[in-house]
């Protein structure tokens, strides 16, 4: 698994200049997702009659173990290394070294949070479910770097808070036009309701 996650960094060395950020995020956090959401599946089978026996049981402890190795290589692909150098290249400059310095922060916290009570919360609402809490927590940062997280590789250091601004400002746009067109069709549709009903 170690060396796994060493290749996968490696990995990420080498193409984030190449094929840039965004797709090493959005390829990690996809991956992740997969990866939770086979970890949450896999004790179900366990449970099924037909594969309580140590031989039907051991292909699915197996590819959770595959599950597993995966969702650590997908973590040093790209949420693992690109955390930092996306988070200092969109921060303005004047904020850079605070701003980091506070992801940093929110970044330890979080994985301390994590460790402490993942045993509880497993405890509380079961190993599938905190895996599918996690894997949607993955996919709603797939969406989030979909959407607001800019392209910064081949651009200037200076670019990076005008690439993120676009970006954002491009985002709201786009989801203010979609709000305002599904908007006209609701009101097409509820006066094409009104219209038809029979007067008394």
């Amino acid at each position: 698994m170690a060396a796994g996650k060493v290749v996968a960094v490696c990995i990420a060395m080498a193409l984030c200049d190449i094929i840039g950020r965004r797709p090493l995020l959005l390829f990690s956090l996809f991956m992740m997702t997969v990866s939770y959401g086979h970890l949450g599946v896999t004790p179900y089978f366990l449970t099924l009659k037909e594969y309580r026996s140590e031989k039907r049981a051991m292909p699915f402890r197996y590819f959770a173990l595959v599950a597993f190795i995966l969702l650590c290589s997908a973590f040093s692909l790209g949420m693992g290394p690109m955390e930092n150098v996306v988070g200092a290249e969109v921060l303005p400059l004047k904020l850079r070294a605070k701003g980091n310095a506070v992801l940093t922060l929110l970044n330890r916290v979080t994985v301390a949070l994590l460790t402490f009570y993942f045993l509880s919360l497993k405890e509380a609402i079961g190993f599938s479910t905190t895996m599918y809490i996690f894997a949607g927590v993955c996919l709603a940062g797939v969406l989030w770097v979909h959407l607001f997280v800019p392209e910064t590789a081949n651009y200037l250091l200076e670019e990076g808070q005008y690439l993120a601004r676009r970006q954002s400002t491009q985002t709201f746009r786009q989801l203010s036009r979609s709000l305002t067109g599904l908007s006209r069709t609701l009101t097409i549709l509820s006066g094409a309701g009104g219209g038809g009903a029979s007067p008394r």
